[in-house]
């Protein structure tokens, strides 16, 4: 039997398939052929003429299988090709300014433009995609870059070195001077400038009227012009006595960096914050921080000034790493302990003293918890040395007791416990837990199936469906076995999502 031919079907002309009638017929002649093998011989011999039979048909359907790939393949950009050529030069334009605000420098703008004819002349004529402008570029990049950009605000970069080539260097003053001469259109400016300030004076430099963001990496401050317009800031700083934040009254982000050998005034910083009546989200991170200054006075008698949590903002996020220590990070929480946030999340990441030391990270310098907000996340990860002396600290009881307001909380903390096991505290721990409506754990290798169930069963079972427990995520905790998770699962349903 031909393996290629051996088996063929009459189809109809509407689907290319056998009809139902034509199907029928092979039935019966399968059934009539069986019932004439009245011996061993020949149902042998129609079993292994079936064998080939279906052979021949995987041998067809694995060349087609291919077929269809390799058609696919080849068709693919000439049906995408065919696509674009009627595609308006408007809806072209969309998908050009989507990959500018995807990339982060100039790349999708000079490769965009080098494609095909239309290609350069669409980009040519998008004027958003030619707004990123830095000394890197050379004399002509940057007359081209500000000529193509029409009126458009400017993404302005200004870092340490030119990197140009030698006979660049000698255009570095031209460049600066053309990009001083339309300072009036920055509406970004990332600077990595030593001395960014005298360097705009003098290059006559006085204001920013439509700057709306600031990147400033330097170890002097941020610049002291007039930024009528600025919204957003963002920095990193090293040592310093007085926090001075520019445009404190019209800053709705803030994301600041404190790096090194930082000498944080903290009294400074709290009512620097708090002039701040515009901000909805505030990013921290700490870095290899060593003093904390509260005016001369000793760290563990700094007392806030404001009211706790009387200032509402949408996001306030501290990352706590690399050896900064916990007396220093406690007065920068108290200085914020009058922020109420909707989003809070702290991470602490490569400090040393092991977990028991790390939980000393969750209280401000005068011993008040610091964690408060409606939406909780915690995060723990690669502590230094770790400890055992633990057993009376549970991390989600202290944090529900200390943060009544919180719905959900998001715990991604390997070792510590969670749930104290002791029944009497039950009823107390239920005040705690009353406001909680979503729940995840990730990577909390120490918790225990037992501690599941006394969550599920006080927040979950002994709860209306319209309070307790909502939802329960279990992520990648080593503790507790697959099993266990999916019998949980029959139980609860869609109220529980797990990940092993």
């Amino acid at each position: 039997m031909d393996h290629d031919d051996g088996i063929r079907f009459h189809c109809n002309d509407s689907d290319g398939l056998p009809s139902v009638q034509e199907y029928a017929q092979i039935r019966v002649q399968i059934l009539e052929s069986l019932s004439d093998a009245n011996d061993l011989t020949t149902m042998r011999h129609s079993l292994a003429e079936s064998k080939k039979s279906l052979a021949a048909i995987n041998v067809v359907r694995d060349r087609l299988m291919f077929r269809v790939h390799s058609l696919g393949t080849r068709c693919m950009p000439l049906v995408l090709e065919e696509g674009i050529k009627h595609l308006p030069d408007e809806i072209l334009t969309l998908i050009f300014e989507s990959g500018h605000y995807l990339s982060e420098d100039n790349s999708f703008a000079l490769r965009v433009s080098r494609v095909c004819q239309r290609f350069r002349s669409v980009a040519l004529e998008t004027p958003l995609l030619w707004t990123r402008l830095s000394p890197t570029y050379s004399l002509c990049q940057t007359q081209n870059f500000m000529s193509r950009s029409v009126h458009m605000g400017l993404d302005v970069l200004i870092p340490w070195e030119t990197g140009l080539p030698r006979d660049e260097t000698e255009n570095v003053e031209e460049k600066h001077r053309i990009l001083a001469s339309q300072s009036h259109r920055w509406t970004r400016l990332t600077t990595y400038c030593e001395d960014a300030d005298n360097t705009f004076k003098r290059l006559g430099i006085t204001s920013f009227p439509n700057l709306q963001y600031l990147e400033y990496n330097s170890d002097s401050g941020f610049p002291s012009l007039s930024m009528p317009s600025l919204t957003e800031v963002h920095g990193s700083l090293w040592d310093f006595v007085q926090v001075e934040i520019p445009c404190c009254s019209q800053l709705s982000w803030v994301n600041l960096r404190f790096l090194d050998n930082e000498y944080i005034d903290a009294t400074a910083f709290s009512h620097a914050v708090h002039e701040m009546q515009s901000l909805r989200r505030l990013f921290l991170t700490m870095d290899a921080c060593a003093r904390v200054t509260t005016h001369d006075s000793p760290l563990s008698s700094f007392k806030p000034e404001f009211v706790p949590h009387s200032v509402r903002i949408d996001t306030l996020d501290i990352t706590i790493k690399d050896e900064t220590a916990s007396e220093i990070a406690g007065p920068v929480y108290a200085a914020l302990s009058f922020l109420l946030a909707e989003t809070f999340s702290l991470s602490l990441e490569n400090l040393s003293g092991g977990y028991s030391r790390a939980m000393d990270y969750l209280c401000d310098c005068n011993q008040k918890w610091f964690p408060y907000g409606y939406d909780v996340t915690i995060k723990i990860t690669n502590p230094t040395y770790p400890h055992s002396d633990m057993e009376d600290f549970y991390l989600l009881d202290q944090l529900t007791q200390n943060c009544e307001i919180a719905h959900t909380i998001h715990l991604d903390v390997p070792v510590v416990n969670f749930v104290c096991p002791r029944q009497h505290l039950v009823a107390n721990r239920r005040n705690g837990y009353y406001s909680l409506r979503n729940l995840r754990f990730q990577n909390c290798d120490q918790l225990t199936i037992e501690e599941v169930m006394c969550l599920v069963q006080q927040l979950m079972f002994n709860m209306d469906e319209n309070h307790g427990l909502q939802l329960l995520e279990i992520f990648s905790c080593g503790g507790i076995r697959e099993n266990a998770l999916i019998n949980l699962g029959h139980t609860l349903g869609r109220r529980l999502k797990w990940r092993s």
